[in-house]
């Protein structure tokens, strides 16, 4: 229960940050903002998936990668169990097409939400 309460979190949160980016992006101080928002980042690649296969790349050391469908339900979890910061390659069970929500989880323990898209 507690699993699938933080997995609709994060899919609320996910919804709202996409809403609140609309308003932002008109606000002229927005581009400061998102510079200073975050130590944090990744890039998933290729995005839309190609072979139920994707890569992350971040110059931040990812403990673990959660992938998620759009109810919350976790379809795939994995942990870097090396902490490297070289390319993660991260593999789907065969899944529908859609759009995921990728959690990647940091060293530190703070995450951020991506979102994923499988054609």
């Amino acid at each position: 229960m507690k699993k699938l309460i933080t997995s609709l979190s994060i899919l609320t949160i996910f919804i709202l940050s996409i809403i609140s980016f609309n308003a932002q992006a008109q606000n002229s101080n927005f581009s400061m903002e998102l510079q200073n928002s975050s130590v944090h980042n990744a890039v998933i690649y290729p995005n839309p998936v190609i072979d139920y296969k994707f890569n992350i790349q971040s110059n931040q050391i990812i403990s673990e990668i959660e992938v998620l469908n759009v109810i919350g339900k976790t379809i795939v979890t994995q942990v870097n169990e090396n902490f490297s910061t070289d390319d993660l390659t991260v593999n789907l069970p065969q899944c529908e097409k859609g759009m995921y929500i990728v959690k990647i989880i940091f060293n530190d323990e703070t995450h951020i939400i991506k979102k994923l898209l499988v054609n």
